[in-house]
Parts: structure tokens; C-alpha cells; sequence
């Protein structure tokens, strides 16, 4: 099932769907991003391809986030 942005926020307020803690930024057109620890790996390349094997940069974020 595919919810809208709008669905998201209505099933958070309704409490049917429950994610903790949540912040507003999270929430996509489509989707919500999920912080699953406090560190993660971006991509330094501008375009993106699936058989290229990209210089990755890892990245730790405070205790506050």
C-alpha cells in the first residue's frame, strides 16, 4: 500500500500508525525516512549509476538528532 504525505500525517494524528520520535522533516511526498542509529554513508558523486562502485564518505550525527 502506497499512502500519501496527507495519509501519513492523518494516521500519525489518528495514532493507527505510530513512529517515534518523528519530526515533520522526515516526511517525504511519499514515504517517511527512518533514522535507524546516528550514523550513515553518503555518495560524493553528482549522478548515480548501479555498476559503478562509488567513493562513499561515512557521517556521524549529534545525540540530538
Amino acid at each position: 500500500m502506497i499512502l500519501s504525505d496527507k495519509t501519513i500525517l492523518k494516521n500519525l494524528k489518528d495514532q493507527e500508525l505510530i513512529i517515534e520520535p518523528f519530526s515533520t522533516s522526515q516526511l517525504q511526498s511519499a514515504s517517511v525516512d527512518l533514522r535507524l542509529a546516528n550514523h550513515f554513508l553518503t555518495i560524493e558523486e553528482k549522478l548515480i549509476s548501479s555498476y559503478i562502485h562509488y567513493l562513499t564518505v561515512r557521517r556521524v550525527m549529534h545525540e540530538e538528532f
